[in-house]
């Protein structure tokens, strides 16, 4: 299972409250991993992404790449917030507000794609 350079680092799902790097997931919990790899049955099983990307994991996700120095300073096309540091898009994930969200959404997109590499 291959990730991009310097996700295998990060927080790939939670399991008992505690975030797993996928490794950590291969090794402690395999049987938790076959099932969430399992693409969503037609019955509307719940998918590998709605049961591993709620927001404190993705936030953790964004936090450790920025510790990381792999987060970018964001220039928006935006009168309000035209340039975000990585540090402030931390604060606007935490504070869950617009700006946030977008964030959240932008990071669980990520995880999504994650996903897609390892199940093919």
């Amino acid at each position: 299972m291959k990730l991009p350079k310097g996700e295998e680092t990060l927080p790939f799902a939670e399991v008992n409250g505690k975030f797993l790097t996928l490794n950590e997931l291969q090794t402690q919990y395999p049987e938790v991993l076959k099932a969430l790899l399992q693409p969503v049955s037609a019955l509307g099983a719940v998918s590998y992404a709605s049961q591993t990307s709620s927001e404190l994991l993705l936030t953790e996700r964004f936090k450790q790449r920025m510790l990381q120095g792999r987060e970018r300073t964001i220039h928006r096309v935006d009168l309000v917030f035209p340039i975000l540091t990585p540090e402030e898009q931390l604060k606007h994930m935490q504070a869950k507000d617009e700006i946030g969200m977008e964030l959240l959404a932008a990071e669980r997109k990520f995880l999504q794609e994650e996903i897609r590499l390892i199940r093919n």
